[in-house]
């Protein structure tokens, strides 16, 4: 991983005012200032880069996610903050989402550029040069801890509190395999057994409450929103598994329709939807795209490791114009274009 040294010719000093001003930007852009407890909502106008199923905060409920708030020219975030939040990603997996939101003005072309040639794609972080809320104050690296329900958590200097926010981090990841507070004590089973990735079970549990209760015939409404509420969540994993199939990435898709498949256990009804899902994805054009995402996924792996340069973007662009008409061509033409090198800076009097 290469550091981020000032330009040789420039006083960092100089920059504090720029700083201040694309800080104060930031907070116009992004909405206003959050504080510990806020539930921020926002929804981006072109989704994260990286990312498939994130189009607003609600989308990331359910479990943390850290905001790190950078910029190519602050040396506190290229040498310490983005590198130690990448470690964060890598070591919580599925359980935290690390969002990269640039705010120095860079735009979301230049601020990729910076980070392909830092050698910071290839994991599960997205990026973002929209910032939908603001930390407050005109320092970076900052950074915004958000809940499994989007509450703000914590907010602060993610170097100086890296602690605190793995022992957060750690909280949220415990209440996110129990069942919700107010569930019932007949749905918690059911919860559990979906939080487990048992969702046969879980809808097998369900469905017998739901039985058992619309024979009440005074069935609680805060008992019926709970039953809805858990018929979301497993709606919801289903609607998630189709995205990604929608959107090209049959690899996770392929991943997460198996998890689903082995969740069904004995349940005939969800073994069923499962099948019927992976009927929708299963023929020639869909073999057409698993074909040319997996020769992408190594060529990609490739270039996120040199760095892009001009012999990955030849590569992208040669598997671009082979694999015409598919996804994957579109993303390889997308890459292929940040992977350029940068023209040469005109010689200097």
């Amino acid at each position: 991983m290469h550091a981020w040294r000032w330009p040789r010719h420039a006083d960092p000093r100089m920059h504090a005012p720029l700083l201040t001003a694309i800080a104060a930007f930031g907070a116009w852009a992004g909405g206003r200032q959050v504080e510990v407890g806020d539930v921020p909502r926002y929804t981006f106008q072109s989704a994260p880069r990286e990312s498939v199923l994130v189009h607003s905060l609600e989308d990331l409920r359910g479990a943390p996610a850290l905001f790190e708030f950078w910029g190519p020219n602050c040396s506190g975030c290229v040498q310490g903050a983005i590198p130690q939040a990448l470690e964060l990603q890598e070591t919580w997996g599925e359980d935290l989402q690390v969002v990269f939101v640039e705010v120095q003005g860079a735009g979301e072309d230049e601020a990729a550029r910076f980070a392909l040639r830092q050698r910071w794609f290839g994991g599960r972080a997205i990026w973002t040069s929209e910032a939908p809320f603001w930390p407050g104050g005109n320092r970076l690296p900052m950074a915004v801890l958000l809940g499994n329900d989007g509450r703000v958590l914590w907010k602060g200097n993610p170097t100086a509190q890296s602690r605190e926010i793995g022992r957060l981090v750690a909280g949220e990841v415990r209440l996110r395999r129990a069942p919700p507070a107010t569930a019932p004590k007949g749905l918690r089973s059911a919860w559990t057994e979906f939080q487990r990735g048992h969702v046969g079970r879980a809808s097998a549990l369900l469905a017998a409450f739901e039985r058992a209760t619309c024979e009440e015939p005074t069935a609680q409404p805060d008992v019926v929103r709970e039953i809805e509420l858990l018929r979301r969540a497993i709606d919801g994993r289903f609607a998630q598994v189709a995205a990604l199939a929608a959107a090209g990435h049959f690899e996770a898709f392929d991943a997460r329709l198996e998890g689903l498949r082995s969740g069904a256990g004995g349940d005939a009804p969800t073994r069923a939807r499962v099948e019927q899902l992976a009927a929708s994805w299963s023929g020639p054009e869909a073999a057409a795209e698993r074909a040319a995402e997996r020769r992408l996924g190594r060529i990609l792996a490739r270039c996120f490791d040199s760095g892009g340069g001009g012999g990955a973007a030849r590569e992208l662009t040669a598997f671009a114009r082979e694999h015409e008409g598919t996804r994957a061509a579109v993303r390889a033409r997308d890459w292929a274009r940040l992977a350029e090198p940068a023209p040469p800076e005109p010689a200097r009097r």
